[in-house]
């Protein structure tokens, strides 16, 4: 990478993070605006408005962190792995100063890799077996290091803050589109406010894209430091590209699935993702940067 691009790539990041704190800004504005809208419109007293846009803003953070919180610990389960393959990651992890994740190995055919966690003490790395088969040493080693450089990078923590817009957005949306569907009177009257945070939620994850491109191109540049071997990164990316034959065409960032943060997307009919709710039967909708960030 050169200077040059490093310092692109630095200046996208800071434009990128001006503009989700605007998005946020305007989030919060727009959700004023609409009630203030509908509490006129039903002769309401005034302070319905700002006390609905601090229920609803707070309390819908507050539901989907919980849920966030809740799939960070359901992810992650498999079996210990090899001495050898711990004993690699613990390498890597000295190399960067940071203390080595917890190793879990799952069962899937798919190449997936990710870490699970906020803080850097309390990391998860899971690598699927279909990965392991897949890569030899050097190309193993330019993976997990990339993972690492991750943690390191306090990855996870920067992208749940990064995603604030975009999942407040999609919780208000969600919530406010259900009681439409329920209430039509109730859903005439906050469809200002449906209008608002859908338009904030794609412009929040389309910003939310960019600063995550930047943190690979630092992870990627990190890992080959780490490694010695720029081209081991490069050549694991092509391996795992030939051994994912069938990649959804769907973006699975958007579906929801562990394997949106995998090395590459998850072939279909690979480890299904971790369901919510008291039936087991609903999709997490807050998965961006509960276990980090995308590699490559």
């Amino acid at each position: 990478m050169t200077d040059a691009t490093r310092r692109g790539l630095e200046w996208r990041m800071a434009l990128a993070l001006v503009l989700l704190a605007a998005t946020l800004t305007l989030l919060v504005a727009g959700v004023f605006a609409s009630l203030r809208l509908a509490a006129g419109v039903t002769s309401l007293p005034p302070v319905v408005a700002p006390a609905g846009t601090v229920l609803l803003v707070g309390g819908v953070a507050v539901l989907e962190l919980r849920q966030a919180t809740r799939l960070s610990r359901s992810v992650g389960d498999g079996r210990d792995p090899p001495d050898a393959l711990r004993s690699r990651v613990v390498r890597l992890a000295a190399v960067y100063d940071v203390p080595p994740p917890t190793v879990r190995v799952v069962g899937s055919a798919a190449p997936e890799t990710y870490t699970a966690g906020y803080r850097r003490s309390g990391m998860r790395l899971v690598l699927s077996t279909g990965l392991l088969d897949a890569l030899d040493d050097a190309e193993l080693d330019a993976v997990i290091a990339h993972e690492l450089a991750h943690v390191a990078g306090r990855d996870a923590a920067v992208m749940t803050a990064v995603s604030t817009p975009a999942f407040l957005a999609e919780g208000i949306c969600r919530r406010t589109v259900a009681a439409g569907t329920r209430n039509p009177v109730a859903g005439a009257l906050l469809m200002p406010l449906a209008a608002v945070t859908a338009g904030c939620w794609a412009l929040g994850r389309w910003l939310e894209r960019l600063v995550s491109r930047y943190r690979e191109y630092v992870a990627d540049r990190a890992a080959a430091r780490a490694t010695g071997d720029p081209a081991a990164m490069a050549s694991a990316l092509e391996t795992l590209d030939a051994t994912a034959t069938e990649a959804p065409a769907t973006d699975l960032r958007e579906a929801a699935d562990v394997s949106a943060l995998s090395v590459v997307p998850a072939e279909p009919g690979g480890e299904a993702p971790p369901m919510l709710g008291p039936e087991g039967d609903r999709a997490p909708t807050y998965l961006h940067a509960v276990f980090g960030v995308e590699v490559g």
